[in-house]
């Protein structure tokens, strides 16, 4: 699959390849939708940095949370997302992968609160 936010972004494709081990598939074996549905949890947390850079007052430590055109990303992977899921197959899948790799993050911050 070509898709965008794989293709043009190495970080993004390391990080949906380890995501994407998470629910048990390769990513020369993912479908479009398993890859879909783990970049839009990369770049949910990508538009909720940009958010949180806007809201940090100006003297904070917040260079790591730069927006990096986070909103044009997003706005492009919904309209990505919309044209290839198109049967309730596909969107469960797409569900499946983004729950699990939320689910990593997640136990990873809680791993580290403990």
């Amino acid at each position: 699959m070509q898709v965008l936010f794989v293709e043009d972004d190495a970080m993004n494709r390391r990080v949906v390849k380890d995501m994407l081990s998470v629910v048990g598939a390769e990513m020369a074996e993912a479908s479009d939708a398993e890859i879909l549905g783990a970049v839009y949890v990369l770049e949910g947390s990508r538009l909720g940095g940009a958010v949180l850079f806007r809201s940090a007052p100006f003297d904070a430590p917040r260079r790591f949370l730069e927006p990096d055109g986070a909103g044009p990303r997003w706005r492009s992977l919904v309209a990505l997302m919309d044209a290839r899921l198109t049967d309730d197959r596909e969107i469960e899948a797409a569900v499946r992968s983004a729950r699990a790799v939320f689910n990593c993050f997640h136990q990873a911050a809680e791993a580290e609160a403990a």
